[in-house]
């Protein structure tokens, strides 16, 4: 007889624990005692147990971003300098097929404060040959990542669309998501004086 449904979220915090990377398990057992209070002791008494798979990953997602500072300001002109997207990405991790992958995001400017943003396609900014995933507009940066790579990615000579942006580094172990860095950048018409 079902008297009742649970329903919760479950938070892990790891903050300052010395787990490693890796597979475990959350069992979580459900039981019923007439005081409220006791509950068996002998746990193969248990009738209900469910079994959640968790992937930990320290440090973060064990991914960083970085972006050159000459690359947060984007400048629409002719000359075509400072027309690069470039950085580096910092991983440590155990992941058994890891991949990095990256997202553009647009601010929407139909709200003064908005902080919101939308998607956008990278590859309608950049001249770059970067592989689609299974994600829409995620694109393979680097397959198998190593404690520090860099990238460096061009920007179209085109007049870009001007605003504020975020670029999301995606961390996935084959197509299962991990985690993300997001950092900003801010494309720019140039004021002639």
């Amino acid at each position: 007889m079902q008297i009742g449904n649970i329903k919760s979220n479950i938070v892990l915090h790891l903050e300052g624990s010395s787990i490693p990377t890796g597979d475990y398990n959350i069992n979580i057992a459900m039981f019923g005692s007439s005081d409220g209070v006791h509950y068996p002791s002998d746990t193969s008494k248990i009738s209900s147990v469910k079994v959640l798979p968790v992937k930990i990953v320290q440090s973060n997602y064990g991914l960083k971003a970085t972006i050159n500072e000459s690359s947060t300001i984007i400048i629409n002109s002719d000359d075509n300098e400072n027309r690069y997207l470039s950085g580096k990405v910092n991983y440590s991790s155990y992941l058994t097929d890891p991949n990095i992958r990256i997202r553009l995001y647009r601010r929407k400017y139909d709200e003064t404060y908005s902080s919101d943003y939308d998607l956008v396609d990278i590859k309608d900014y950049i001249l770059d040959n970067l592989t689609l995933t299974n994600q829409e507009y995620s694109y393979i940066l680097f397959r198998t990542p190593t404690e520090e790579k860099a990238f460096n990615l061009s920007f179209k000579d085109e007049r870009l669309i001007t605003g504020t942006y975020r670029v999301d580094f995606e961390l996935y172990d084959a197509n299962s998501f991990i985690g993300k860095h997001s950092l900003y950048i801010v494309i720019k018409d140039k004021y002639y004086e």
